[in-house]
């Protein structure tokens, strides 16, 4: 804002000096005149770059916050699976373990199922049966 006050000052002077806006035997304030409207404009063109540089940055800076929360919740995210998989990777071994144990425990019963059949066949017979005297 003092930028384009200054710049007013400085063209009333210019054009009080070449006498009320005559123009000077060598143009000099009509070059004046046109080169402190060029630089009002530079400075208002910078001015409304700046304004949306600003705005850039409050949007960046934004986005890093909502970035930088999401990091903080992935890492919490990454930790907790971390400890999960920590938890769970003896499962596999567990599972395995388990499974050869029912698959020894099916033989086991197998096997005492065929010894039972078998005690049953010998009760059946009849030279295992003995007669009892009344």
């Amino acid at each position: 804002m003092h930028l384009r006050i200054t710049i007013l000052i400085i063209s009333v002077c210019v054009i009080g000096i070449g006498g009320c806006g005559s123009p000077s035997p060598n143009g000099i304030a009509a070059d004046s005149m046109i080169e402190t409207r060029n630089r009002t404009k530079e400075v208002d063109q910078l001015r409304t770059q700046n304004e949306q540089l600003n705005a850039r940055i409050v949007e960046l800076e934004a986005r890093e916050q909502e970035l930088s929360q999401k990091i903080v919740r992935i890492r919490f995210d990454n930790e907790q699976l971390k400890r999960d998989v920590d938890v769970l990777s003896p499962a596999p071994n567990e599972r395995d373990l388990y499974k050869t144990q029912v698959e020894n425990l099916n033989r086991q019963i197998i096997h005492l199922q065929m010894q039972i059949d078998e005690l049953q066949r010998k009760l059946k017979s009849p030279s295992t049966q003995t007669v009892t005297k009344p």
